[in-house]
């Protein structure tokens, strides 16, 4: 009975394993440590935010972001009341995950019924380090997402939303 009892956990926690792929083309794919995001042109993150926004390759203001498309964030540690610049340069991923930030409604959505549709913000965030610029935390790539669409953005999504202002480049890409 124990061994029963042993092997029925340890098939429901094998169950509960969020599906990993090494498909970099696959939403499941793990952004591997040691990636390298190599920025082209200095960026300047305005006075009081912590954070510039990207889609389809151009720097865009948070109000101009349509979050239903794949984007991203560079994020910095410390909001500052003078605007910060991040210079071109090279930043490591030291670590990388996949969040999904549930909803309860999604702005400015109406249903004929009256129902409120939910929808949730699916983020892959990649940890970064620069010995140079350590002002700089995160590169947070995501968008909002309706059921059943539900899945996170691919590397090329990524790639797509930064554009020639930034290179991403997994470790065997580098040669």
């Amino acid at each position: 009975m124990h061994r029963l009892a042993t092997l029925a956990l340890v098939l429901l926690l094998a169950a509960c394993q969020t599906a990993v792929s090494r498909d970099e083309n696959s939403p499941y794919y793990a952004v591997p440590a040691g990636t390298r995001l190599v920025l082209h042109r200095a960026l300047t993150v305005p006075a009081d935010r912590l954070d510039v926004h990207l889609q389809g390759g151009r720097v865009l203001a948070y109000a101009e972001v349509n979050p239903y498309h794949p984007f991203c964030a560079l994020d910095l540690h410390r909001r500052l009341d003078v605007p910060q610049t991040v210079a071109s340069g090279e930043f490591t991923v030291r670590k990388a995950s996949q969040e999904i930030i549930q909803t309860q409604r999604a702005p400015g959505a109406r249903l004929a019924s009256g129902g409120s549709p939910s929808f949730d913000i699916y983020n892959t965030v990649l940890e970064l380090r620069s010995e140079t610029q350590p002002q700089v935390a995160r590169l947070t790539c995501g968008q909002w997402v309706y059921p059943p669409q539900q899945r996170h953005v691919t590397v090329n999504e990524m790639r797509q939303a930064l554009g020639s202002v930034f290179t991403l480049r997994l470790p065997d890409q580098d040669g």
